[in-house]
């Protein structure tokens, strides 16, 4: 049953014409016909008696007349009340891996006070990882820290380049240097992640490319707050 049906049949009722019904729905009237027709055959009755040009509902069809008024009129309510409603509504699923979820914290927060009656969930992964739940429609939004990501399967939302940020003690003699360049800093030792984390890689990589070697330290299994780290060294 479909609601031009429905649509097509109240109108024949009010009209008690199949022509003026077709004239004023802007229908052929062979296609008003097929509509009633069809919906004879599923109702398995006849909804109308036709007496020359004129027809009436029949017994059946004055039985069904208000249960299809009520339909449209709840589809009319429905389409209304969606209409007006500018909040958003569902269910976002979001990946990121584990080191950026403390500086996602504030968006979630902002947008849960823009659209609170989205719920959201978060997935936390490798970047291979989330790129692979992308793909298989797992998660609807993958938030990271990696190269440049090009793939037909994908869209890109958006996209920031992020400049690297090395941090030391107020009391670090470097901090006594003007125009620190790049290779008296890689002079120090440094505290890095591990390899194979997204953002270590790229540094890898520029480096290399700059024809620099690093030298680092990398305390594996010790996890230290970003925030805890900086307010430990504010003078």
């Amino acid at each position: 049953m479909e609601i031009n049906q429905l649509i097509t049949f109240v109108t024949i009722a009010k009209c008690q014409s199949f022509s003026k019904a077709a004239a004023k729905l802007d229908y052929s009237q062979a296609a008003v016909t097929i509509q009633i027709k069809n919906l004879e055959k599923e109702l398995q009755c006849q909804l109308f008696d036709r007496l020359g040009k004129q027809v009436s509902l029949t017994a059946r069809g004055s039985q069904f007349y208000p249960h299809a008024m009520q339909i449209l009129k709840d589809l009319a309510i429905a389409k209304e009340s969606i209409a007006s409603s500018d909040e958003l509504h569902g269910f976002l699923r979001l990946g990121t891996i584990d080191s950026l979820c403390a500086s996602l914290s504030h968006l979630l927060l902002h947008y849960h006070k823009q659209f609170p009656h989205v719920t959201m969930s978060i997935t936390t992964t490798s970047i291979d990882g989330l790129l692979m739940k992308l793909k298989q429609n797992e998660i609807d939004i993958a938030y990271l820290a990696d190269r440049s990501i090009e793939d037909i399967q994908l869209m890109k939302a958006f996209e920031k380049e992020e400049a690297a940020c090395f941090v030391c003690d107020v009391h670090h003699p470097l901090l006594q240097e003007k125009n620190l360049s790049l290779d008296r800093l890689l002079k120090e030792p440094l505290i890095l992640t591990e390899r194979n984390a997204s953002y270590r890689t790229l540094l890898d990589l520029d480096l290399q490319k700059k024809g620099y070697e690093v030298n680092w330290y990398h305390c594996q299994g010790l996890f230290i707050d970003s925030d805890d780290l900086f307010s430990a060294h504010k003078g």
